[in-house]
């Protein structure tokens, strides 16, 4: 299979400040997604059912947060325009977070799922835990001169998530 376009681009520092704002501001926090998901940490997001809807109506701009990143799910572009507004929805398009689907009704859906955890937002394959597997996708390494700028990461152990039990003291006799 032919690699695929990276579907994320790498903007500036004021571009992911503003999605990192928004995003907290609209409630897209690993605590509130872990309470939405049933789970106390993003450490325990393996445990949620495969296939899970944990939006059922779109009220709410974390409710079309989640359909897009959690659930993997295309949202109406009206609905989705309503609840977040031109700006964020600019700077999703401009990181390669949203793909505009022109089919009828008109929607967005994400390229990426995306969660927020331990301060960051992970980005992963669309069809993570929640969402529709796709063919295999195979992304392009990146040049030698672009190593600096990504961060690789293999495989999720949700087990290196918790923290190390500390160590049993001796029994002296």
């Amino acid at each position: 299979m032919a690699p695929s376009q990276v579907p994320l681009r790498f903007g500036t520092a004021a571009q992911f400040d503003a999605l990192r704002g928004y995003l907290e501001d609209a409630g897209f926090t690993e605590s509130a997604v872990a309470g939405r998901l049933g789970i106390a940490s993003f450490a325990d997001f393996g445990s949620v059912k495969h296939g899970a809807k944990p939006t059922e109506t779109l009220a709410s701009p974390f409710d079309a947060l989640i359909r897009l990143f959690l659930e993997c799910e295309p949202v109406p572009r009206a609905d989705l325009e309503r609840l977040l507004g031109p700006e964020p929805l600019r700077i999703m398009d401009e990181l390669g977070l949203l793909v505009s689907d022109s089919t009828y009704p008109p929607s967005y859906k994400s390229p990426v799922g995306m969660c927020p955890t331990r301060g960051l937002l992970l980005a992963c394959d669309i069809g993570a835990e929640l969402g529709k597997l796709p063919e295999d996708v195979v992304y392009p390494a990146p040049s030698a001169a672009d190593n600096d700028n990504y961060v690789f990461y293999i495989g999720f152990d949700p087990q290196a998530l918790k923290p190390e039990p500390k160590p049993r003291a001796t029994k002296k006799k």
